[in-house]
């Protein structure tokens, strides 16, 4: 008999409209940006991870015109060591202090919860396989 998955499906969504709309804003620089739709989208070439990481495709409208963004959502699970930040936590303040020192591409971080239970960032577009 099989173990049951860590986060078992069908799963709403681990962010509010809310929190990545405040996202979507800031990484746009446009205030007017509403969301008009979110969808799954799959991801190509997607590694093996400890929780789950899925696409999105997610529609707006602004005054500026109507746009689509290709989003990672990632949720993290569990921890490594006992005593230090889960793997989440980690991975917020990485892109948050760290991401932007690095010699290349890293997704942008657009939002999270505070303590990494979840991270939403822009897919990178495809290219040369490391």
């Amino acid at each position: 008999m099989s173990s049951p998955p860590l986060i078992p499906d069908p799963r709403p969504w681990a962010f509010t409209r809310a929190e990545l709309t405040a996202g979507l804003r800031a990484f746009t620089g446009d205030p007017t940006l509403n969301i008009s739709n979110i969808e799954e989208k799959d991801i190509p070439n997607r590694r093996p991870a400890v929780g789950r990481i899925r696409g999105l495709t997610v529609s707006c409208q602004s005054l500026s015109g109507n746009k689509v963004f290709n989003l990672a959502l990632k949720e993290p699970q569990g921890t490594t060591r006992t005593g230090t930040a889960g793997a989440g936590r980690r991975e917020v303040l990485f892109y948050r202090s760290l991401a932007g020192q690095l010699p290349v591409r890293v997704p942008q971080l657009l939002a999270a919860h505070p303590e990494g239970e979840w991270l939403v960032l822009n897919m990178l577009p495809e290219g040369i396989q490391p």
